[in-house]
């Protein structure tokens, strides 16, 4: 039983981030609203709260994003199996997408259908990530006090600053208030 219950799983991870990987248009967080539909609504290997939380996570570390996500979540569901085939899942589609894509493009580019198609894809992409930033600010919000509601709006404007107006790389960004965070939640205010 376990062992078919395990096999569920890695073929859910498999669907799941193969899903992603083949709707990835306009970057990674794009694929957000995505995956936490297929992770935690259709298939439950996830609650909103860890999807939540794995958001946060990925952005702390180097690399894309949906590689990211595959590896924690496969290794979450299903260990070391788990994350080579949802990294796999993933980067399979992405590749082959990208390689035909970039092969025509290069060709056609300058066409006007062409450059039109590649409109209506901003837009949806740029739809995606508004998506994610809703579904990410509905998590990190929910339960916050109103004093916890308005230092996290505060320190969110002050990375926004620090990033787009002072160039801070983001990765600094991230590390610097990941500490801040941690002081916070060392003196008690989480």
């Amino acid at each position: 039983m376990a062992v078919e219950h395990l096999f569920k799983d890695i073929l859910d991870l498999f669907i799941a981030f193969l899903k992603a990987g083949l709707i990835m248009f306009g970057g990674g967080h794009v694929v957000i609203p995505i995956l936490k539909y297929e992770l935690v609504e259709n298939r439950k290997l996830l609650v909103e709260s860890e999807f939540i939380d794995l958001i946060a996570l990925t952005e702390g570390v180097p690399g894309p994003i949906t590689v990211k996500m595959a590896t924690f979540v496969g290794y979450r569901v299903a260990g070391f199996i788990g994350s080579i085939v949802a990294i796999i899942a993933v980067v399979i589609p992405t590749f082959l997408i990208a390689f035909t894509v970039i092969t025509v493009l290069h060709h056609y580019y300058q066409h006007p259908l062409v450059k039109s198609l590649l409109k209506g894809i901003r837009i949806a992409a740029l739809s995606l990530i508004l998506v994610a930033v809703v579904t990410l600010a509905r998590g990190i919000f929910r339960g916050l006090s109103h004093t916890q509601t308005i230092v996290t709006i505060l320190l969110t404007s002050a990375s926004i600053i620090l990033v787009e107006v002072f160039r801070v790389e983001p990765l600094v960004a991230v590390g610097l208030f990941a500490v801040i965070g941690l002081v916070l939640g060392l003196v008690g205010f989480w």
